[in-house]
């Protein structure tokens, strides 16, 4: 199996230096939406970072065409959410022949500074597809967060642009998809600690 990590390599090629452990805080994902719930294909924990990566129940590692990564980052020097999608912009302009990206926009949830941003990739260099991809980085206190949904997309020779040829019903599914991406990541991924304000972190641990 072989998943690309979107942040962590970007701030590691960006020089962002990572100290410290992490305690308290939690991340919370939420089931995601689908008939079938998804499985957890990576659970790895090294001090105060983790990654955890989650695909439709049939789909496989080695050729999903849809993936949840999430990933505890510890500290790292960087002063803002925002800054951190910076990072992941320029990490995946890399990665892509074209690229075209939404954002950041940077928000306060639950008591926390977050911030979004969206990726079109042309196509992944050395592969056959493009991909749609949403971001969210939370700061928490003791460390940062990384959340991607990928959409793998048909490869295209302009970012952004994706064509389904004649199959219309692979396009509209494509974009409910994309639509149901989005707020997931906005509705159903939040960080409780201290002092968070979301109502949700009073509840049991999920």
């Amino acid at each position: 199996m072989k998943i690309v990590p979107g942040l962590a390599g970007a701030a590691v090629a960006a020089g962002l230096a990572t100290t410290g452990a992490q305690a308290a805080e939690r991340l919370v994902l939420e089931p995601y939406p689908a008939a079938t719930p998804w499985k957890q294909v990576t659970d790895k924990t090294a001090g105060a970072k983790f990654v955890r990566d989650f695909i439709p129940a049939d789909e496989t590692p080695d050729g999903y065409r849809d993936i949840l990564e999430a990933s505890g980052l510890g500290p790292l020097n960087a002063q803002t959410p925002s800054q951190i999608i910076q990072f992941v912009f320029q990490g995946m302009a890399r990665r892509c022949e074209h690229v075209t990206v939404n954002g950041p926009v940077a928000r306060q949830e639950g008591g926390y500074a977050v911030a979004y941003g969206q990726v079109n990739c042309s196509r992944e260099i050395g592969r056959p597809h493009g991909l749609k991809v949403f971001y969210k980085v939370i700061q928490g206190d003791e460390g940062w967060y990384e959340i991607n949904r990928d959409l793998r997309a048909p490869a295209s020779d302009t970012a952004g642009i994706i064509d389904f040829g004649k199959n219309e019903a692979e396009a509209r599914a494509f974009f409910a998809r994309s639509a149901a991406a989005d707020d997931y990541l906005v509705k159903s991924v939040y960080l409780c600690g201290p002092r968070s304000t979301d109502p949700r972190c009073a509840s049991p641990a999920k």
